[in-house]
């Protein structure tokens, strides 16, 4: 029986040893999609609010056996009184998918993941206590940055732009306020 217990003991040991993950943001972030684990998650916050408008994009990744989850929701308080998240994308993918490049777009914007002048990036990365910001430097530049970011989302949502830009919310404003053509009246 004495035997028995000690195998018993070590299983244990293997099962835990087994769910251990040795993630860490900062030097994992340019290859996650390897390096997660499955008790592994990331929350991605990206700030699309520019001058008078409210928008915020949330991204969910987890990772289970080869593959990834990437769970994509967004809201805009422009043109509605409460925000209300829609989902923009479900979307799993394999550890080594290549059209899903966000780990690229993070290494082409290295230098944002510092500011003297800001607390709080356009884009920040949260795993548990870690947290990557990229930040932008005025209107100019977010909009290069926010264009990069759109391109590297329309690829593994080719509708992306539509999703959250053309609402059907958004397309009844501008149909209820299009300009009316007029004529002048030569005297």
């Amino acid at each position: 029986m004495v035997l028995i217990l000690v195998s018993c003991k070590k299983e244990t040991k293997k099962k835990i040893e087994l769910v251990k993950s040795e993630f860490i943001l900062k030097s994992d972030y340019c290859d996650f999609k390897h390096k997660m684990t499955e008790i592994d998650t990331l929350n991605i916050f990206i700030e699309h609010s520019v001058c008078t408008s409210s928008a915020q994009e949330r991204i969910v990744v987890t990772k289970k056996n080869d593959s990834l989850t990437i769970k994509s929701e967004y809201y805009s308080a422009t043109y509605q009184g409460i925000p209300n998240w829609e989902l923009v994308y479900n979307k799993t993918i394999s550890k080594n998918d290549t059209v899903w490049d966000f780990e690229s777009f993070l290494v082409r914007n290295e230098k944002r993941m510092s500011s003297e002048k800001r607390k709080k990036g356009r884009i920040q990365i949260r795993y548990k206590k870690e947290i990557i910001h990229l930040f932008t430097e005025g209107v100019i530049d977010v909009f290069n940055f926010m264009d990069d970011y759109v391109k590297t989302a329309n690829r593994i949502c080719p509708d992306y732009l539509n999703r959250i830009y053309l609402t059907a919310e958004v397309d009844k404003i501008i149909n209820e306020n299009r300009i009316k053509e007029t004529t002048l009246k030569m005297e």
